[in-house]
């Protein structure tokens, strides 16, 4: 999990979480970026009380950096990218857990209800509906059906699509992107795992963008794949 300025949502997401971990086997990585409001003092009072949960400051400003800190943290087999305002349903980690073993996935991504800022949900406005979700290289460059919050990887592909570049576009669409590029097994689980909430702060790749910087976003998404083909060629 990444968390900047999150004290609003923050404890509704951390409680949906710890509802359905193994306090004994199971993590929660915080990555920290300083923030104004009591999101430290909030983050300080859960690990004080739950010893799975790990804070690590992240000096470097920026989602990327923010959820880079985390993912090169994150130990365990199956790694899941959660945002600081959603809430998990329950048994969203039973259902990913089985679908990893059962189609041996290197990459899930579910689906999810979009609500608002309460909560509030319509049953057609789904994730998977709004984005029409399929595989792709070029597909997915020109409308990206990878949600950052709806992820889960493997352990191994974690390691793979680090570390995340700091460029112009999210960690989402990189993180599909190197599972297309690499022809990875990546499933689209047709099950509805959290309560997306959608409001006026939300982190988005295209939101308010203009087409010069949708392609900017792409050119320079493009340039990072090509350095991580020949890179990972090269070994």
């Amino acid at each position: 999990m990444a968390v900047y300025n999150g004290e609003k949502y923050l404890k509704e997401q951390l409680e949906s979480i710890l509802r359905q971990i193994d306090f004994e086997k199971d993590e929660i990585v915080i990555s920290y970026n300083l923030s104004v409001d009591s999101t430290w003092d909030m983050l300080l009072k859960y690990s004080q009380m739950y010893a799975c949960i790990r804070v690590l400051n992240c000096e470097e400003k920026g989602i990327q950096a923010n959820f880079n800190n985390a993912l090169n943290h994150s130990q365990g087999k199956y790694v899941f990218l959660s945002d600081q305002d959603d809430v998990w349903l329950d048994n969203k980690i039973e259902r990913c857990l089985k679908c990893f073993k059962k189609e041996h996935a290197d990459l899930i991504m579910h689906d999810g209800y979009i609500v608002d800022q309460n909560l509030n949900s319509n049953a057609n406005r789904t994730i998977f509906h709004e984005k029409k979700v399929s595989r792709g290289l070029l597909k997915n460059a020109i409308h990206c059906s990878y949600h950052g919050c709806c992820l889960a990887m493997t352990n191994e592909f974690c390691r793979q699509v680090l570390p995340l570049p700091r460029g112009p576009f999210l960690h989402d669409m990189w993180i599909g992107e190197v599972a297309e590029l690499f022809r990875k097994r990546v499933v689209f689980l047709n099950e509805k795992c959290i309560l997306y909430r959608r409001h006026g702060e939300n982190c988005s790749g295209s939101k308010g963008r203009t087409i010069y910087q949708k392609i900017r976003e792409r050119y320079y998404l493009f340039v990072f794949l090509i350095k991580k083909y020949y890179q990972e060629k090269e070994f």
